[in-house]
């Protein structure tokens, strides 16, 4: 057996048992055009290995098998040569190059080669790097498909990216100037979806920071008004917010109000505004110790069809106790003592205005004008 030189016609196969016809230029003095069987470092047959047929215009070298036995072949398949080829007749491209150059170059600027792959003839497949640089190693694995998306392993974790830079990185025990040691990113253009069909979703922090849900959307890739806000709904059940330290509040805070609920049992509104309540029915306050209701330019207590009623065993007015049921200012009216008295009206307290809460722009620095 020798081995010779010859160029790929085409490897069009209907049999697809692997061979190709080549053309082996001045084989016993002329251009011998033969079926090669292609060969592989590792192959079972109808079931899978490494397979790489070679192209049309490939320049191989092949085995010659001058004296085959009966069911053998006469060529079998070596290897590619790389390099241009010069058997073809065709013109020589200016532009091209026996090893592609992109991205995913080979070779590192001193033109050292630096790079294994195992792609295809547009580009996908597999690379692997490693480079010794001033500074570190540079070991990186990458699956790629011939669009640009990838995965890649490597100093920043395990990547996975589109071709338009979406990506998902989980990141190294080592930090870079992108992402923190051991952290996981997640970064798209456009949506994102999260969905459990069966299940539950749990995010959990066990010993670390907060956990911060913030939109910054000011509306520019949005419709009015869906752009900015935060929305918790349930359709079945319940909402719970729980702060459950010993020392632990929730707070709502807007730019001009605060609601502060404590762990010891305390609420706590503090606004720059109106406090309005209303309800359809009653409201009802009631309290263990006292209701105070004081108001800087007045308080009032009326009713549009009822009576307006105060109950208890001792009334004051401008802290003096009253022992009657008073009636218009200057109208005389029977004591419980049986005596005639007047009520007098109240002069009221110069008004002293609301001082509203002083608003300070924050991160995460909450409540709105340090803590309440």
């Amino acid at each position: 057996m020798e081995i010779i030189k010859g160029q790929v016609v085409s490897n069009v196969d209907s049999t697809k048992s692997g061979s190709f016809l080549a053309k082996f230029p001045g084989l016993g003095g002329i251009d011998m055009f033969a079926d090669v069987t292609y060969t592989s470092p590792f192959f079972k047959t109808n079931a899978g290995g490494f397979l790489g047929i070679p192209e049309v215009d490939d320049e191989i070298l092949a085995v010659h098998n001058p004296d085959p036995d009966e069911g053998e072949s006469e060529f079998y398949y070596h290897s590619t040569i790389v390099r241009r080829s010069n058997i073809s007749d065709d013109e020589a491209n200016p532009k091209f190059s026996t090893i592609a150059e992109n991205d995913r170059s080979p070779y590192n600027e001193k033109g050292k080669p630096v790079m294994q792959h195992f792609t295809n003839h547009a580009g996908a497949g597999l690379y692997i790097h490693r480079e010794f640089a001033t500074s570190k190693i540079s070991n990186n694995v990458t699956m790629r498909s011939d669009t640009g998306e990838e995965v890649n392993v490597g100093p920043v974790g395990v990547q996975i990216r589109n071709a338009d830079g979406d990506s998902i990185t989980l990141n190294g025990a080592e930090p870079n100037d992108a992402y923190g040691a051991r952290t996981l990113s997640i970064e798209t253009q456009s949506s994102q979806e999260y969905k459990c069909v069966a299940g539950d979703i749990n995010m959990k922090i066990v010993n670390g920071g907060d956990i911060n849900i913030e939109n910054n959307s000011f509306g520019i890739f949005a419709l009015p008004p869906w752009f900015g806000n935060i929305r918790l709904k349930s359709r079945f059940r319940d909402i719970t917010l729980a702060a459950l330290g010993p020392t632990s509040k929730i707070h709502i805070v807007t730019n001009g109000t605060q609601v502060i609920v404590d762990s010891l049992g305390g609420v706590k509104i503090v606004t720059a505004g109106n406090l309005d309540f209303a309800a359809a029915q009653d409201i009802n306050m009631t309290a263990g110790g006292s209701v105070n209701i004081t108001g800087n330019l007045g308080a009032q207590i009326g009713s549009q069809t009822g009576a307006a009623q105060v109950n208890a065993p001792t009334v004051f007015v401008n802290n003096q106790a009253l022992a009657f049921n008073a009636g218009p200012p200057g109208v005389g009216v029977p004591s419980d003592a049986g005596t005639a008295c007047t009520s007098t009206p109240i002069v009221g307290q110069a008004a002293i205005p609301a001082v509203p809460p002083v608003i300070v722009p924050n991160d995460y620095g909450d409540p709105v004008g340090g803590a309440v």
